[in-house]
C-alpha cells in the first residue's frame, strides 16, 4: 500500500504530540540527521501507528456519542505510544524524527520507501 506524504505527516507528527514534553529538543539534536538504524525503528513504528489510526477511523464510524469517540480515541492514542515504545523509540524520539521528515523531503521519500517496501 502506498504512502503519501499528506499521510506521514498527518499521523506521524501530531498523533503523539500529545505525549510529548512542552520543552523543544535540543538545538544540536533535531538538527542531526537520524541514522538508517534509527529511520528503520521508525517505520516500524510508524507502520504500527498508521494502523492503528485506520482502525480507529473505521471504528468510529459506528460511535455515535461523543463521549463513546473521545473514549475510543484515549485507548488508541495510549495503543499508539505503546506502539511506538515497543518498536524501541520513545515518543519524543518517534516526534523527533517526524519533525526532521516534515523538514526534509529526501529524508521523507527515503522513510516511505521503508515504510513500503515493510507492508
Amino acid at each position: 500500500m502506498a504512502v503519501s506524504a499528506a499521510t506521514l505527516f498527518t499521523v506521524a507528527s501530531p498523533v503523539l504530540a500529545q505525549q510529548a514534553p512542552d520543552a523543544p529538543p535540543p538545538a544540536g539534536q533535531a538538527a542531526e540527521t537520524p541514522d538508517d538504524a534509527t529511520l528503520e525503528t521508525f517505520s516500524d513504528a510508524f507502520g504500527k501507528v498508521m494502523n492503528l489510526q485506520q482502525d480507529f477511523a473505521s471504528q468510529l464510524e459506528g460511535i455515535e456519542s461523543d463521549e463513546e469517540a473521545r473514549a475510543m480515541q484515549q485507548q488508541v492514542q495510549k495503543q499508539m505510544v505503546e506502539a511506538v515504545q515497543q518498536s524501541g523509540m520513545s515518543v519524543e524520539e518517534y516526534n523527533n524524527v517526524a519533525t526532521q521528515l516534515d523538514q526534509n523531503p529526501a529524508l521523507r521519500e527515503k522513510v516511505m520507501g521503508m515504510v513500503d517496501s515493510a507492508q
